[in-house]
């Protein structure tokens, strides 16, 4: 048998050669933490929650789940598009962004000092 790597021969039966190379795939070994497997398991059980409140119970539902939000996600946008959101806010919080920005665009922006000028005059 010849080393893939070196060319060098090597018994019929070897997995590893003086070069570094071995026929079985090396698995990065890191040991996690109590406090990480915590994290990850409570990250789970939301993620898996989450996944039973819209029906993604099977790994078809959820991957075209993924699937149509990506085409969503990925689709050009336009004035129209982003104005939307304002128009029809889906949450109490859009609602209440929405309220701002539009809040915003009805105040004029001043400059420090604006007004000093308008007093004296």
């Amino acid at each position: 048998m010849m080393c893939p790597n070196c060319k060098r021969r090597l018994r019929a039966d070897a997995e590893v050669c003086l070069c570094g190379w071995t026929s079985k795939p090396r698995v990065a070994q890191r040991w996690i933490t109590d406090g990480e497997q915590e994290k990850l398991s409570a990250h789970t059980q939301r993620a898996e929650e989450w996944c039973r409140e819209r029906g993604l119970d099977t790994t078809e539902k959820k991957i075209s789940y993924v699937r149509r939000v990506q085409a969503m996600l990925s689709r050009p946008r336009t004035v129209a598009d982003m104005r939307q959101w304002m128009d029809a806010p889906k949450s109490e919080l859009a609602k209440k962004m929405a309220d701002e920005v539009r809040a915003a665009r009805r105040m004029p922006v001043r400059e420090p000092g604006q007004d000093d000028e308008a007093l004296a005059a």
